[in-house]
């Protein structure tokens, strides 16, 4: 639904936003049958995605520059994903942990263009996806879930345990 309504911010793109929409659900839909550190990562991700257009669209400079960028607003979500990677620990992360969540990739996102900006966004750092994937420890925290520990700072973990 969240991408539902990405779609009528960012008219452009609609049709890739609506198709974000079942993405989504088929990383949803695979995750119960993930191990606990897989299955953290791979909430925490979406979640990571989410809130990093969310503060994305309450900054209005990040907004702006977004929408500048090549691929605007889209081209900008893309490229930010592997520092969302990153701050989520995907770094530390079992080989077949991170082949589990990559496999359930759609296929309608493994264009040429998305390939381009997930490389080009290797070679960046968006900080908010970082503040995104803070706030996401924080939320899964709270409600006493399994966090990730972002691959940016010392001694890095891939995630804490549950709490209790």
């Amino acid at each position: 639904m969240f991408y539902s309504m990405v779609a009528s911010f960012d008219p452009a793109d609609a049709a890739t936003w609506l198709v974000m929409v079942e993405v989504q659900a088929m990383f949803a839909r695979a995750e119960p049958g993930y191990g606990d550190e897989t299955r953290t990562y791979s909430e925490s991700m979406r979640a990571t995605l989410h809130w990093s257009l969310v503060f994305t669209a309450e900054d209005p400079a990040v907004l702006r520059a977004s929408r500048a960028a090549d691929g605007g607003l889209l081209g900008t979500f893309v490229r930010l994903h592997p520092t969302a990677f990153k701050a989520n620990g995907a770094c530390t992360m079992s080989m077949i942990g991170m082949a589990q969540v990559s496999w359930n990739t759609h296929p309608a996102m493994m264009t040429t263009r998305n390939i381009r900006w997930l490389n080009d966004g290797f070679g960046e750092r968006h900080r908010v996806a970082e503040r995104a994937a803070d706030e996401v420890r924080r939320r899964r925290a709270a409600c006493g879930q399994s966090i990730t520990r972002s691959g940016y700072g010392p001694n890095a973990a891939a995630m804490v345990p549950r709490a209790g």
